[in-house]
């Protein structure tokens, strides 16, 4: 997965053509494009709200149009940012066909600044993991 654009309340990302992760049906699991949905909504999200905010997903939606069998960008835009709801859809097309394979809704939650703090996450930008000692 690359970020292709980000600009704000948009953000594209991109995944290259990648066997190894068929479903079943020899077309990419729909848990990946799932996935990569998700990811490119929260990436436009987070040029909307405050740096030191937190967002989980609270709501996901999607609908599968047609297999997919080529590299793909999901096109994601902010509907509407609250200051605590965000709402935002997700297009799947394909990068060379610009066929749509699925379309995503979600809802995503804005959580108190102060909460990453408490669990030990290090801020920046974007979220990052958290650092545990091996200790």
């Amino acid at each position: 997965m690359r970020l292709a654009r980000l600009e704000r309340g948009e953000c594209d990302l991109e995944m290259d053509d990648r066997r190894d992760l068929d479903g079943i049906f020899a077309s990419l699991h729909g848990g990946i494009l799932a996935t990569l949905a998700d990811s490119a909504v929260a990436f436009a999200m987070l040029t909307l709200i405050d740096i030191d905010s937190t967002l989980t997903t609270i709501e996901f939606n999607i609908r599968f149009l047609a297999p997919c069998r080529e590299a793909v960008v999901a096109r994601a835009r902010v509907l509407k940012a609250g200051r605590t709801l965000l709402t935002g859809n997700v297009d799947l097309q394909g990068q060379t066909s610009g066929q749509l394979f699925a379309v995503c809704g979600l809802h995503l939650h804005a959580l108190a600044a102060a909460w990453p703090e408490r669990a030990g996450v290090k801020r920046g930008i974007f979220p990052r993991p958290i650092e545990r000692s091996r200790g």
